[in-house]
């Protein structure tokens, strides 16, 4: 395959680059090194990704390294002020950011939007810059590159390529008129205001059908490192909106009849039911996905959300059914689920849920690991992470993560409410931990056990008495044994120390 760029060709195959046509004489690490920053355009690439994929893992110095991304941007017509084609991110490394012809197909051009009326879709008009200096158009330009290439990487949300949006760079525009145009449902639109050694950036989600404002923010930033706070930007940007894209259509949702809702819709809806965490929102929202398997049976979202709800029942006691008949349920499913999409990040988090709950921590850490590569701004994922090392006895890694989780997620979506919880009690900070279980808003058997557990180690008598009256009333047959035993934690000690908190707070033992 000839990558092309702008006046330039490359092709791995013939090893030529050329400019115009003519060849350019490039050294070999050099042009390896061209290769490897184009093939893996989609994200940064670590200093010692760079050296193992170019020289095979030897020992490079740093000034080697800058010597050969020096020559090549030279080679194609870039340079270290410029970084329009290879850019550095300060202490994470190096990624190729110009346009490659026809990459755009990967993601939805505007004549191919005919997942539009199904599911949504959004625009990312061009960053305006308000600054008094026009050079800092760099700027607003790389951060709304940024954001189109960083959503473009959320497999359920379509994304109008680049080139079409910068059509309507330095126009004044309708938000309405764009959305007709384009047949997208949403519209981003922002600024940047540069003043001295600060940067304030605006953004704005708009529904481009009811022209309602559904997301605004502001960020004000110190300039140190222009790049890096580019990236901070875009970083917090795009978790932001999937988010909020997914509150606006589940409203929108409701308003449908059964006879209007689509495969996606029927995931909505079901996913609400799912995270209320009750026996009759989670036999709701196993309905609500096999509807949407119904409706499109090669989603592979709805089977991976179906074989989790399935799960939830069993390991919160919603159901009669045994883990062993379960799992004879749940494992079609998800190898369905993998089968139809290896790259939807949502489908790896659920398939590393489902094996956490399975005790089947390596594999979930593959799952997961696997969609933070995909999506690395979705708090979901980075706090179903959290609470894998949590389970694996890393409370404090899991709470770093979690604080993450928080900050790109304030509303709590994420499921970091309980997570924090769990970490904080496994971290022997019972104070904290039922501080943040009494956030939840509506507490399961499995957070009132915690809940419980962290009142008697505090030596809250009363307190952990009334919670482990309410685990029996959700449960009568609950015991500390079961329970306990069910839990993924690798470290008998983990094990222990809960069971030793329910003693106290008069569970029953068995």
């Amino acid at each position: 395959m000839t990558y092309t760029f702008g006046p330039y060709a490359l092709d791995p195959e013939s090893l030529e680059l050329t400019n115009a046509g003519e060849l350019i004489e490039v050294e070999p690490q050099v042009f390896s090194l061209l290769v490897c920053l184009i093939e893996n355009r989609d994200r940064v690439m670590s200093k010692d990704e760079l050296i193992e994929e170019v020289w095979d893992g030897r020992i490079v110095s740093d000034g080697t390294l800058n010597t050969r991304i020096n020559a090549a941007r030279k080679a194609v017509g870039d340079d270290g002020k410029a970084q329009a084609v290879i850019k550095t991110f300060s202490k994470r490394g190096f990624r190729w950011v110009a346009d490659v012809d026809g990459e755009s197909k990967t993601t939805t051009e505007p004549d191919n939007l005919t997942v539009a009326a199904d599911k949504p879709s959004i625009a990312v008009l061009p960053f305006e810059n308000l600054s008094n200096d026009p050079e800092q158009e760099y700027f607003s330009d790389g951060l709304t590159e940024d954001i189109i290439t960083a959503l473009s990487r959320i497999r359920w949300l379509a994304v109008i390529a680049r080139n079409t949006m910068y059509t309507y760079k330095g126009k004044a525009v309708d938000v309405h008129t764009v959305a007709e145009e384009l047949n997208v449902r949403y519209v981003l639109e922002g600024s940047v205001r540069k003043a001295g050694d600060t940067v304030r950036v605006s953004a704005q989600l708009i529904d481009g059908h009811t022209q309602d404002h559904i997301w605004a923010e502001r960020y004000d930033r110190d300039l140190k490192d222009v790049f890096e706070v580019q990236d901070d930007l875009t970083h917090n940007i795009v978790a932001a909106l999937p988010v909020q894209v997914e509150v606006a259509d589940l409203a929108r949702t409701r308003q449908k009849t059964t006879a209007e809702m689509s495969a996606y819709d029927y995931v909505l809806r079901g996913v609400e039911l799912y995270h209320r965490e009750t026996k009759e929102a989670n036999a709701g929202a196993v309905e609500y996905f096999s509807q949407a398997i119904e409706a499109d049976t090669n989603y592979a979202r709805a089977y991976g959300w179906k074989a989790c709800t399935l799960a939830q029942g069993v390991f919160k006691g919603f159901t009669e059914i045994t883990h062993v008949e379960n799992q004879e349920v749940t494992i079609p499913l998800l190898e369905k689920a993998w089968e139809l999409d290896k790259n939807d990040s949502e489908v790896c988090r659920i398939l590393g849920a489902i094996n956490i709950r399975k005790g089947k921590l390596e594999e979930a850490q593959k799952f997961l690991e696997r969609g933070l590569e995909l999506n690395p701004n979705d708090s979901r994922i980075i706090s179903a992470n959290a609470g894998l090392l949590t389970w694996l006895g890393r409370p404090e890694e899991s709470l770093e993560l979690l604080h993450e989780a928080e900050r790109l997620d304030p509303s709590g979506v994420g499921g970091w409410l309980q997570r924090f919880g769990t970490a904080y009690f496994s971290n022997r900070e019972y104070a904290k931990s039922a501080q943040w279980f009494e956030r939840v808003p509506i507490l399961s058997v499995h957070e009132y056990a915690f809940l419980a557990a962290a009142q008697a180690h505090l030596g809250a008598a009363e307190q952990a008495k009334e919670h482990a009256e309410c685990i029996i009333d959700l449960d009568s047959e609950f015991t500390i044994t079961t329970f306990v035993a069910a839990l993924p934690y690798v470290e008998d000690e983990d094990r222990e120390h809960l069971a030793d908190g329910l003693r106290k707070a008069g569970v029953p033992e068995e």
